[in-house]
């Protein structure tokens, strides 16, 4: 962990040129990153941690997470400190400001602090612990408002804490999983004697969902000939549904996409995978590639500004 504060500004300075961010933004965030050093050194301080993070922001922003009324400056103002905070604590800037602290009391708590340190070091993204971190701040929460252990944990109490909360089907769904990780993560590494994932009863969700996981090729060519190509809106909108029926594409992948990665000589595209934060590479299909080309020659609006993306 890097604790002096002037090294780590000089590495998150380098982060946002290796990520190539916007030069606006990067600038916007520099300038503040300095602000920070400036206030450290009139303090006689170097070490930069939480508490005197949260110190910075609660006295010069007047909250450490965003809070009704803030403006957009103070807005970015917090993000930046953050930012400093999530890459020293996770090798990673944080996904987005948070609205509420959640803090994870008690034993419970400090196991599933442990859990999520242990995600970042696998490798999984900041978005997936971020959806992790909520799910399992409410069944802490419901833990100790129930003086309950991970020892004390059977059927009754998880569907207790499903009642509870009283989630829907697909809410239901996706927590239980966070469970089932963390209940896997505590066992496997001798934190408890029974993997309790075994106390989380497996639900209806995927025989009541009514949205289809697949589509037949069929199906796909049936969508992809409905979109009215002769507008703007309906030539981007194909090269959208194209990306995601040809490379299977997440919607982050596609709001994300740049085509300045493409590389037109090798036909190929080369990005990192939204969810994963995985390095991937996909051939450019030529039918991929001429929606492109026509998006871009008929559909395009036009603009004085450089832009890269849709």
């Amino acid at each position: 962990m890097i604790t002096d504060l002037k090294t780590l500004i000089d590495t998150c300075k380098q982060e946002l040129h290796d990520r190539e961010y916007h030069a606006h933004h990067a600038d916007i965030l520099i300038k503040e990153w300095d602000a920070v050093l400036q206030w450290f050194s009139h303090r006689g301080v170097s070490e930069f941690g939480q508490d005197i993070g949260y110190k910075y922001c609660d006295e010069e922003i007047g909250s450490h997470i965003i809070v009704k009324g803030m403006s957009s400056r103070q807005k970015k103002r917090l993000r930046a400190v953050r930012m400093l905070l999530s890459y020293q604590q996770a090798g990673d800037f944080e996904f987005r400001t948070p609205r509420v602290e959640r803090t994870y009391d008690g034993e419970t708590g400090q196991l599933i602090l442990q859990f999520f340190q242990h995600e970042r070091m696998i490798g999984r993204s900041e978005k997936t612990i971020a959806c992790r971190q909520i799910a399992l701040y409410h069944f802490n929460q419901y833990l100790t408002g129930h003086s309950l252990g991970f020892p004390d944990l059977d059927i009754d109490a998880i569907e207790g804490f499903f009642k509870a909360m009283d989630y829907s089907l697909s809410a239901r769904h996706t927590c239980a999983n966070h469970l089932r990780q963390l209940f896997h993560y505590l066992y496997d590494y001798g934190y408890t004697h029974t993997d309790y994932a075994l106390f989380v009863l497996k639900d209806q969700y995927r025989d009541q969902c009514k949205i289809p996981t697949t589509y037949t090729e069929d199906e796909i060519s049936r969508v992809l000939s409905a979109v009215e190509r002769s507008s703007a809106i309906g030539k981007r909108d194909y090269l959208i549904l194209l990306l995601a029926a040809e490379y299977g594409w997440r919607s982050g992948d596609i709001v994300s996409f740049r085509f300045s990665q493409i590389d037109w000589d090798s036909n190929r595209i080369s990005f990192r995978q939204d969810k994963t934060d995985v390095p991937v590479e996909y051939p450019l299909l030529s039918s991929v590639g001429n929606a492109i080309i026509d998006y871009l020659k008929h559909g395009r609006p036009k603009s004085d500004a450089l832009r890269s993306s849709f």
